[in-house]
């Protein structure tokens, strides 16, 4: 049920209309997750421009399996709005958890129900002042195929992003960061010598491969041969001792 065919300003006076359209909207029988979100997709026109997925994660109308509601979500947004996904008490992480990875957002949760409008709130105190948009970089000095995430966020004034990479005798680390601010491209350039890197502990190992397998993960697709991606994802999580909650998806 749409307030408005299209986006509109958060206006005082719009917003209070939309709290009185609240009142009114009760849940229904079915849930069409990928009709939702592919409208809102097409409406989404200024920017910087958000979708907060409010859901359980469990559609029972339209597209209802989850690999295929995220690949087709994926397809039809291109990286264009970053969707952020919210849900508290039981939900379906897989669901929820790479839509939002695959669309350059996150997913956040509310183990208590009573916590849920506090924590929601929180999750858009991060994204509410956005910086830099359409945020990339480009890494040399090591190998960029083993540096994860592949898409970031925008980036935001209460938020941050951590990137991990894998490396080996190299000297030096060059990263750029570019984002877009006011029309213009805004760069950002650091050279590590990794000589002088400060010895990491073996958490950040295993956080690198647990960004590894959340990426090949994201790679899986609905009705295709994914056993080259399986056997890689299965590699790692033996290798570092990592469980992933999302084992039931895997063996699909």
């Amino acid at each position: 049920t749409f307030y408005s065919a299209e986006a509109i300003a958060a206006t005082p006076e719009n917003t209070n209309k939309v709290k009185g359209f609240r009142q009114w909207v009760e849940a229904g029988a079915k849930t069409d997750a990928f009709g939702a979100l592919k409208h809102l997709i097409g409406t989404i026109t200024h920017t910087p421009g958000y979708i907060i997925f409010l859901s359980d994660g469990f559609p029972t109308q339209g597209i209802t399996d989850s690999r295929q509601l995220i690949n087709e979500i994926s397809r039809v947004n291109a990286g264009k709005t970053g969707i952020f996904a919210y849900s508290g008490g039981s939900a379906n992480r897989y669901l929820l958890d790479f839509i939002a990875y695959k669309n350059r957002g996150w997913s956040e949760y509310s183990e208590r129900e009573h916590f849920i409008g506090k924590n929601l709130a929180a999750l858009y105190y991060k994204i509410r002042d956005p910086i830099l948009l359409n945020l990339r970089y480009r890494v040399s000095g090591i190998a960029d195929e083993n540096v994860f995430p592949k898409m970031l966020p925008d980036f935001f004034r209460n938020a941050e992003f951590t990137l991990y990479g894998l490396y080996a005798d190299e000297e030096d680390l060059v990263l750029q960061l570019l984002g877009d601010s006011e029309g213009e491209t805004r760069e950002f350039l650091a050279q590590v010598p990794m000589s002088n890197a400060v010895p990491g502990e073996k958490d950040i190992a295993r956080l690198w491969a647990f960004n590894k397998i959340y990426y090949l993960i994201s790679l899986l697709e609905y009705e295709k041969d994914n056993t080259s991606v399986l056997e890689e994802i299965s590699s790692l999580s033996k290798k570092f001792s990592i469980k992933t909650p999302y084992s039931n998806e895997l063996k699909k």
